[in-house]
């Protein structure tokens, strides 16, 4: 190691007494809100493949129900843009846009504690097959309920109130 990459991490070193300093905290904290999510989170049931892989990387992420104290339900929205015209008036490469409105409930009173909107995107290319096409599209809106997903977990992990502790987690 040259002695300027050690000046670099041995500087860094010294930024972390600042870090702690600024209120940072894990938001998986014994005694955090977002504790009590693992295993709590019941997903409504999916009615098609995309919510069926959004509820499935949902409960990836947070785990399936088992005693659930909190109710998530997603309406999941999705367009497709075409996006790379050839001359022949041939589309060669598609966009999916999707959003996500999702409300966590507490199941016990039925209040809304999050609430909110997610946006992403993904894209997919057009091949002269007609089964390569069809797979690379489901595959892209596998992806995209998936990416819609980590944006929701991560939205909902961030905005719950500190009040929503449940004791003993």
């Amino acid at each position: 190691m040259s002695s300027s990459d050690r000046r670099t991490v041995l500087g860094l070193l010294g930024t972390l007494p600042l870090l702690a300093a600024c209120g940072f905290s894990p938001v998986h904290a014994p005694g955090t809100a977002a504790r009590s999510l693992r295993g709590g989170v019941l997903v409504d049931e999916p009615a098609t493949r995309a919510e069926f892989d959004l509820v499935r990387a949902v409960e990836d992420r947070l785990g399936r129900a088992d005693q659930p104290l909190y109710g998530l339900r997603v309406v999941q929205n999705v367009s497709t843009d075409a996006l790379a015209v050839q001359g022949s008036a041939a589309v060669t490469r598609y966009n999916l846009v999707g959003r996500a409105d999702y409300v966590l409930t507490r199941l016990s009173t039925g209040e809304a504690v999050a609430a909110g909107s997610v946006n992403t995107f993904t894209s997919y290319s057009a091949t002269a097959s007609t089964v390569a096409t069809a797979s690379a599209e489901r595959d892209a809106r596998r992806r995209l309920s998936i990416a819609l997903a980590d944006l929701i977990v991560t939205d909902i992990l961030l905005t719950l109130p500190e009040t929503d502790t449940v004791p003993g987690t």
